[in-house]
């Protein structure tokens, strides 16, 4: 009976031995395992891969950038060109044609020929003063006449113009929000780049410019040359009499001081 019992624990002994040898032998394993990953070269990148890694990274960056029409900018200067010829021809039918408006014209143009005649004359200083009154007079009359222009119906025209750009205005601005519609021959300066870039993000390139920018420049530009090659700007008698009168004013209070 001893010599079994004494086999037995032999045999525990044994087992335990081999037990801790086997663990030993796997933490050995586990730790060479670890130091061969730390030294792993990784394996070469293929061309196709890369290629393809390059060209989504472009990809994302042009989607991050604004979307570009250059041809819409032509269209929304015809646009605006067709809206201020279409407005003129309305202001035409409803001002300037009527008989009230070309009278009145008639009359401010041709008391501008007599002011204009009258200042050109030389008198000597005897006739000075006369002058200076028929000068005065001449001067009220074209104020008043001009003032004949400005007529009620004109205004309330005025008015439905400037609606009517503003809201072309709204509804194009919701077409090309975000859009670059033109590319400027040069690069404006920092404090210009607001007007610009109005509605784009940040980071365009310095030359682009946003739909608001050409529309504005546009009906400017458009509207006033417009009316200077249909005749439907004020004489520029109306001008020439305003300064006639600043002047006559002005050396009017230096004779006083």
């Amino acid at each position: 009976m001893r010599a079994l019992a004494g086999r037995a624990r032999l045999r525990i002994r044994v087992g335990r031995a081999m037990a801790a040898a086997v663990a030993a032998a796997a933490a050995a394993a586990l730790v060479a395992t670890v130091a061969a990953a730390d030294e792993v070269v990784p394996p070469a990148v293929s061309p196709v891969v890369e290629a393809a890694a390059v060209a989504a990274a472009e990809g994302a960056a042009a989607a991050a950038r604004p979307p570009s029409s250059y041809a819409s900018g032509v269209v929304i200067v015809m646009l605006t060109g067709a809206l201020a010829l279409a407005m003129e021809a309305f202001t035409w039918l409803t001002v300037y044609r009527k008989e009230e408006y070309v009278a009145a014209k008639a009359r401010v143009t041709g008391l501008a020929e007599r002011l204009a005649r009258e200042e050109a004359i030389i008198e000597p200083a005897s006739k000075r003063k006369a002058q200076e009154k028929r000068i005065a007079g001449l001067t009220a009359d074209l104020k008043i006449a001009s003032s004949a222009l400005s007529s009620p119906t004109r205004t309330a025209v005025s008015l439905a113009s400037s609606a009517l750009l503003f809201l072309a205005y709204r509804l194009l601005s919701s077409v090309y929000a975000g859009t670059i519609v033109a590319r400027l021959p040069f690069e404006p300066p920092p404090f210009v780049r607001g007007m610009t870039h109005r509605g784009l993000p940040e980071g365009t390139h310095p030359a682009d410019a946003s739909f608001a920018f050409v529309y504005a420049v546009a009906t400017m530009a458009l509207k006033a040359n417009l009316q200077r090659a249909l005749g439907f700007t004020p004489p520029r008698g109306v001008y020439d009499a305003l300064k006639a009168s600043r002047k006559m004013a002005e050396e009017h209070a230096e004779k006083l001081a």
